[in-house]
């Protein structure tokens, strides 16, 4: 047996072949397709959804349109992908780490107020395993009351709610992430959903070099450029994939959160293990986390050998030498590392298979002395 925390879902029976014989396979229909399709199934809005190639990306076109450079703060986790901050480095800005909530691995107000500078250009606040933070509206009222915006990383809360809607009214940016393993692939990709048009309409311009795309010519190169930009538009043989997957994103999802909740009351009767995320957060679950109170990595070791696959996923970033002149201490963060782990949550895990896994941690529990 070997259960996998992660696996890829691709639609069966897919055929790009029309699309690569077709003499067009960059920024095209289907990428328009997906962005409509996307904005309908998510309810957002079609104007403010500027796609781009990776999650990646769309963080640093959000760093880039609020033009954050030399001499700025960006407050930010280092509980999070290596790549949410490797931008803010290259930028000349300087990283500000903020501490996180010891059980749930999130932002909270007061960690964020904390770590808030007279330089603070932007926050970025990652959303984690799914979970979105319970006090995201306080966090965005108070970053905009300083006139600091705010990038929320959603690239593991694709589904994930707040206050009954998939994204919150107040925020600046929003990045989605359709890389291989999440709920939702393209193989790779993402979104920047700009909390203004005039955002949206300058990102869509900066994806492709500073060209517009809009304007019908025979040679877009033609065109005067005002803004210098990049290359990160989404392709149609990646929007293609993710108009295919759209059409099982809600039974993908569904499966992940049904499978936390039998975690959940599987759980309430184990001691030592604490639950990180609850269902009633309105979690997608992209993996389910736990707390191990005790020997952590001798529970993932003794996981391993009874064949499922648990991992930290992610690990500290401000021990990583890039970042070690940001050092500073972060004890909520300390306490969370030595306890996280994460388990097998996704579509493809069986109740007979999760039964299993908690059997498995229920047995090696009761060998640790408490």
């Amino acid at each position: 047996m070997k259960i996998p925390l992660f696996k890829v879902n691709m639609p069966k029976g897919i055929c790009v072949d029309e699309i690569l014989q077709s003499g067009f396979i960059g920024q095209g229909k289907y990428v328009d397709e997906f962005e409509i399709k996307f904005s309908n199934h998510f309810k957002l809005d079609l104007d403010k959804i500027v796609s781009v190639n990776s999650c990646t990306s769309a963080i640093q076109l959000g760093l880039e349109l609020e033009g954050v450079s030399i001499g700025d703060d960006v407050v930010t986790t280092p509980y999070t992908c290596l790549a949410t901050n490797t931008d803010i480095l290259r930028r000349g800005a300087k990283l500000v780490w903020y501490d996180i909530d010891p059980v749930t691995g999130l932002a909270t107000l007061e960690n964020i107020k904390n770590a808030i500078t007279p330089k603070t250009k932007v926050v970025i606040i990652t959303h984690i395993s799914g979970a979105i933070t319970s006090d995201l509206e306080k966090i965005l009222s108070l970053c905009h009351e300083k006139g600091i915006k705010v990038i929320e990383d959603a690239a593991q809360s694709l589904g994930s709610k707040f206050n009954d809607k998939y994204i919150s009214d107040s925020s600046d940016y929003i990045t989605f992430s359709f890389q291989a393993i999440k709920h939702l692939t393209t193989i790779d990709g993402g979104i920047l959903y700009c909390g203004n048009y005039e955002n949206a309409k300058e990102g869509k311009l900066l994806r492709w070099f500073g060209f517009d795309r809009t304007i019908s010519s025979d040679f877009r190169c033609e065109q005067d450029v005002k803004k210098i930009g990049m290359k990160i538009h989404m392709t149609d043989v990646n929007a293609y994939i993710g108009i295919e997957s759209l059409k099982m994103i809600d039974n993908i999802i569904s499966a992940h959160i049904k499978n936390a909740k039998i975690y959940e009351e599987l759980f309430e009767s184990i001691k030592g293990i604490r639950i990180s995320h609850k269902v009633s957060s309105n979690s997608s679950f992209w993996v389910y986390p736990i707390l191990v109170e005790k020997n952590r990595d001798g529970l993932k070791k003794y996981l391993e050998e009874n064949g499922i696959h648990a991992s930290l996923v992610q690990n500290r970033l401000d021990k990583m030498t890039c970042f070690d002149r940001f050092l500073k201490p972060l004890p909520n963060l300390s306490y969370f590392m030595r306890r996280i782990l994460h388990i097998p949550c996704g579509w493809w895990v069986t109740e007979e298979e999760i039964n299993y896994i908690v059997d498995v941690i229920s047995k090696y529990i009761k060998g640790v002395s408490f």
